[in-house]
C-alpha cells in the first residue's frame, strides 16, 4: 500500500531541490517515479499528499501527459493534496510562459490546470539552470495575517490571476504574494473536486542548514539564509496554517 505521502522522482527534478523536499518530509514520503504515477491504483485512493518538487516542468509534462495527469487528477478529486514547489507549480497550471524570448523560452499549454490560468517565470531574477547566479530571497507576505518571511527563489513563477476566468477563481485563493514586486501571487491553493493543489512559486521547504553545505556557492547563498533564519517563525506558521500538526 502506497505511503501518506508521494515524493516525485525522475527526469526533470534537480537534485538540490529534491534533498531539500526530502529533508522537510524526513522519512514520512515514498519515493516514486513516472511509471508508478501511470499505473494509477492504490496510490489514488488511499495516498493523501503528492509532492511534486522544483526542477525543470518541461521534462514532467513529457513524462506524466496523458495516464499520468489523469492519475494525478483523479487522486486530487477524491480528496487528495497536490504539492507543487517551482517547477511543480508550473506543471500543476494551464499555461506555462518561462523565459520568454530566450534560448530556454518555453510556452506550452499543461494539462493538470488546477490554476486556470498561465504561470509566468522567472518572476524576480533571470535563470540559470544548474547555477545559483539567479537566485535570491523571495520576499512573502501572507494575505490571512500579514505576515512576512523569506523563502529561496531560483527562477519560480507568479500565478496571473488576470488570465483565470472570473468563475474559475471562486476555486483559487492566494495564500502570499511577492511583496516586493506588485505584490503578485507567490502561492495559490486550488480547490478540485474533494482536494486541493497547493501551488508555489517559491521554495518554503529549503533548510538554511543544507544550504550552508553549499561551500561553493556561500556567497550567493548566505544573505539568502540570513533572511530565512530571520523570518523563521512566521514560516513556520505558515506551514503549520498547511499541514496543521503532522509530524514529517
Amino acid at each position: 500500500m502506497a505511503a501518506w505521502i508521494l515524493l516525485y522522482k525522475d527526469v526533470g527534478v534537480s537534485d538540490n531541490s529534491f534533498k531539500h523536499t526530502c529533508g522537510f518530509f524526513k522519512e514520512s514520503a515514498q519515493i516514486v517515479d513516472s511509471d508508478f504515477l501511470k499505473k494509477g491504483g492504490s496510490w489514488v485512493e488511499g495516498s493523501g499528499m503528492l509532492v511534486i518538487p522544483g526542477g525543470a516542468d518541461k521534462p514532467y509534462d513529457e513524462k506524466l501527459r496523458g495516464v499520468g495527469c489523469e492519475n494525478i487528477k483523479a487522486f486530487v478529486r477524491n480528496g487528495g493534496t497536490y504539492l507543487g514547489i517551482c517547477a511543480g507549480g508550473y506543471f500543476g497550471t494551464s499555461k506555462v510562459e518561462f523565459a520568454l524570448g530566450t534560448d530556454i523560452e518555453v510556452n506550452e499549454v499543461r494539462e493538470l490546470s488546477f490554476f486556470q490560468g498561465v504561470s509566468r517565470g522567472p518572476f524576480l531574477k533571470d535563470f540559470i539552470y544548474k547555477s545559483e547566479k539567479g537566485a535570491c530571497a523571495a520576499k512573502i507576505k501572507l494575505l490571512h495575517n500579514g505576515d512576512i518571511f523569506y523563502a529561496y527563489f531560483n527562477g519560480g513563477c507568479m500565478f496571473d490571476t488576470c488570465s483565470v476566468k472570473p468563475k474559475d477563481m471562486e476555486n483559487i485563493q492566494v495564500l502570499g504574494v511577492y511583496a516586493d514586486k506588485d505584490e503578485a501571487p507567490a502561492i495559490v491553493k486550488c480547490k478540485y473536486g474533494k482536494g486541493y493543489a497547493i501551488l508555489s512559486g517559491v521554495h518554503f521547504e529549503y533548510d538554511p542548514l543544507i544550504m550552508k553545505d553549499d561551500t561553493e556557492n556561500q556567497e550567493i547563498l548566505q544573505p539568502i539564509i540570513d533572511a530565512i533564519v530571520e523570518t523563521r517563525k512566521a514560516r513556520d506558521r505558515f506551514i503549520h496554517s498547511l499541514f496543521g500538526n503532522r509530524k514529517f
